[in-house]
């Protein structure tokens, strides 16, 4: 077998069944040039013995403590040999064209990453093809193949920083520039959305990527999962947005389109806590806004509604007690 052109990651922790699938599917692909990189999280379950029966040299297999699926990652692209970085989660699902379709992608335009359609089991379309529709490419597609689409990285980044819908599981990334950017960060401490450090980061940081077309990834529910959250993933989606900013880890022009998505984070972190009874950390969430002049009405209005249900309750609670 010659030299793998991908390494593929998968993080995976006590789903030998779903995994065995997800391999299968791997190793059917129409390209071959590839290994496999399996980082089992501290799992018990025979995820091993599966994997030594499916007797391929390309199924790398490790074990560590548990974790987490982002350090789970980090090791797995550590150990990667490949020119070209591929994610796969062990409850996702690729149609046998999707590496090949990435291959001839990335080498006819010259980017340094591709992310592709997807479709989340139990939904009835794909997410980017909805968008595709909607216009979410407009604006930053530079050039509208059969296949693909080439996208400014600057323009599409600002997207990005209104709607990020990029999938791990659905992204290749070169291993150099991977280097270059610094890679996934082990020290991140976010849970949900932590992926999308990684992928902003690429998409702000080169020149263009690639949208491949075709919906050749579908993505699991796990029962695990643990993007099930909303008001989880917009917590871990802010931490990344700070990060981002409080680093500099995109190009300076990008900055202010960043702090502007880490404020809409906020706002609507407000909006959920409040509407989940959640009044201190919604309250939390406005004190940080204060100095927005655009948000200060949105801001002012919901703290009224958080001092006037803090009264409501205080006066009932005043009349229990006589009563």
């Amino acid at each position: 077998m010659p030299e793998s052109l991908f390494s593929v990651i998968i993080p995976t922790y006590n789903r030998a069944e779903s995994l065995e699938k997800t391999l299968l599917c791997i190793l059917n692909q129409t390209y071959q040039r590839f290994e496999i990189i399996i980082i089992d999280d501290g799992g018990n379950d025979n995820s091993k013995a599966m994997v030594d029966e499916l007797n391929d040299d390309r199924l790398k297999y490790s074990w560590q403590e548990n974790q987490g699926p982002l350090i789970a990652r980090y090791f797995g692209a550590k150990k990667a040999s490949s020119p070209w970085i591929a994610f796969c989660d062990s409850d996702d699902l690729w149609q046998p064209e999707y590496l090949m379709e990435c291959k001839i992608a990335l080498e006819s335009t010259g980017a340094k990453l591709c992310f592709g359609d997807y479709q989340v089991e139990g939904e009835n379309e794909p997410r980017l093809k909805i968008l595709n529709r909607e216009g979410f490419f407009a604006k930053s597609t530079i050039n509208d193949a059969e296949n693909f689409k080439i996208l400014d990285a600057k323009l599409f980044y600002k997207t990005l920083m209104v709607q990020q819908p990029l999938m791990i599981s659905a992204f290749v990334i070169s291993r150099d520039y991977y280097n270059s950017i610094g890679g996934i960060d082990p020290d991140l401490n976010v849970i949900g959305s932590e992926d999308a450090h990684l992928t902003q980061r690429a998409v702000g940081n080169t020149e263009h990527v690639v949208f491949l077309k075709r919906n050749l990834v579908q993505l699991g529910r796990g029962t695990d999962n643990v993007s099930a959250s909303y008001i989880r993933n917009l917590e871990g989606g802010l931490e990344i947005l700070n990060d981002i900013s409080n680093r500099q880890l995109v190009k300076p022009i990008l900055l202010g389109p960043t702090k502007d998505s880490a404020l809409r984070h906020k706002l609507e972190l407000a909006k959920q806590t409040y509407w989940h009874g959640q009044y201190k950390k919604s309250a939390k969430h406005l004190f940080s806004m204060l100095n927005s002049p655009r948000y200060y009405l949105i801001v002012s209005f919901i703290f009224f509604k958080i001092i006037t249900k803090g009264v409501v309750c205080f006066v009932a609670r005043r009349i229990n007690k006589k009563n």
